[in-house]
C-alpha cells in the first residue's frame, strides 16, 4: 500500500483530513440593509396645545417635520388623542401639510367614556411619505364648533432612498 493511501486511510479513521488550499477565491459581499424596519425606526408626537399644528374653525391639524431628502417615511401606526369641542369629531385624516391635499388615509375616532369629551383613535396602517412631504393629522367636525386639541403619535420606519 502506498504510504500515502496508508497516511489517507488512518485519517479518515480517525475522523481528519488535512487541509488543502482552497482553489476558489472568497470575498465578503458588500450589502445594504435600506428596507429592515428595525434599523431606522420613526416616532414622533404632535400636540396642537404645546407644538406642532393648530385648531380652526371646524378641524384641528397636528403637523410633523417634512421628511429630509434621501429618504421615504413609512408610517405603520397612527395613534390620536382629541378633545372635542360642541360639536362631535366625525373622522381623522392622515394627510400632508405640505404639499397638502395628499390623503393617505381616513379613520374613525370613538369616546372613551359614554358623555367623554375625549376621542380616541389607534390604528395599524402604512402610508408612504416621500422627501419634502410633511405629514399632518387631521380631525374633522361638521360645523365651526370644531375640536379643541389634537395630540397624535406617528411611529414606523425610514428607508434610505439611493
Amino acid at each position: 500500500m502506498n504510504p500515502s493511501a496508508a497516511a489517507a486511510c488512518v485519517a479518515l479513521a480517525l475522523g481528519t483530513l488535512p487541509a488543502s488550499p482552497a482553489s476558489a477565491q472568497t470575498r465578503a459581499a458588500l450589502v445594504q440593509d435600506v428596507d429592515e424596519p428595525s434599523r431606522h425606526a420613526y416616532w414622533d408626537n404632535a400636540d396642537t396645545r404645546n407644538f406642532g399644528g393648530a385648531c380652526t374653525g371646524n378641524y384641528c391639524m397636528a403637523t410633523y417635520p417634512a421628511v429630509p431628502a434621501g429618504i421615504r417615511r413609512v408610517i405603520e401606526n397612527v395613534s390620536c388623542v382629541a378633545v372635542q369641542g360642541a360639536d362631535p369629531i366625525l373622522y381623522l385624516e392622515l394627510n400632508t401639510q405640505s404639499p397638502y391635499t395628499r390623503t393617505r388615509l381616513y379613520f374613525g375616532a370613538a369616546p372613551n367614556v359614554a358623555g367623554s369629551n375625549q376621542v380616541f383613535a389607534n390604528l395599524r396602517t402604512l402610508a408612504y411619505f416621500s422627501a419634502g412631504d410633511q405629514p399632518a393629522v387631521f380631525a374633522y367636525t361638521q360645523s365651526s364648533n370644531g375640536p379643541i386639541a389634537l395630540k397624535c403619535t406617528l411611529a414606523g420606519h425610514d428607508v434610505a432612498v439611493p
